[in-house]
């Protein structure tokens, strides 16, 4: 574990010593239990993070606000087209939140420094113009944390998890209106 311990003051479970900096890990923890129930799983959280690298002037930790979203279903068959997987539909359910929301379409590249989640090789990071902080990460779920889930053997699948960033989002350029022909 590479994140820094800190401790909760008052923490919301008693069971929770540390604040977190992503919410996306607390879905991973009920993946399993629900591909055991479900073919195709869809989850999402709306919650806080941490990051204390970031402190106010009072030494207390910025406060961020996120959005995760976990796709979880049975790999595509051999024959199945080439966005025929969770991480090409997540991105497209990533990609119509923000056309819906009016915003202009942040640039998406490789994440160098895909989260901890995330397998490295299959992660993307976007970024709105003229922004610093990253506004969405979306990858596939890292082989060995897939193990470590217990999706494996029979239930093997095909999981993508994605991260908003809800401050970017707000922060973001609208994308101005839609010239629609009659």
């Amino acid at each position: 574990d590479d994140l820094p311990h800190i401790r909760i003051v008052n923490p919301m479970d008693q069971s929770i010593s540390r604040m977190r900096r992503s919410i996306a890990p607390s879905l991973l923890q009920v993946l399993e239990p629900n591909r055991r129930q479900r073919g195709d799983v869809r989850l999402f959280e709306i919650g806080k993070g941490y990051h204390p690298e970031n402190a106010n002037e009072k030494g207390e930790p910025r406060e961020v606000h996120r959005l995760a979203l976990a796709w979880a279903t049975t790999p595509p068959g051999k024959k199945s087209a080439f966005d025929d997987n969770a991480f090409a539909s997540l991105y497209g359910v990533v990609v119509d939140l923000i056309h819906h929301l009016g915003l202009k379409a942040p640039a998406i590249d490789q994440a160098i420094d895909a989260p901890a989640w995330g397998h490295g090789a299959r992660a993307l990071v976007g970024k709105f113009a003229d922004r610093d902080e990253p506004a969405l990460y979306i990858a596939t779920l890292e082989p060995g944390i897939a193990r470590d889930l217990g999706l494996d053997g029979d239930l093997t699948s095909d999981v993508a998890i994605a991260e908003v960033s809800i401050d970017e989002l707000l922060a973001a350029a609208e994308r101005g209106p839609d010239y629609r022909a009659i």
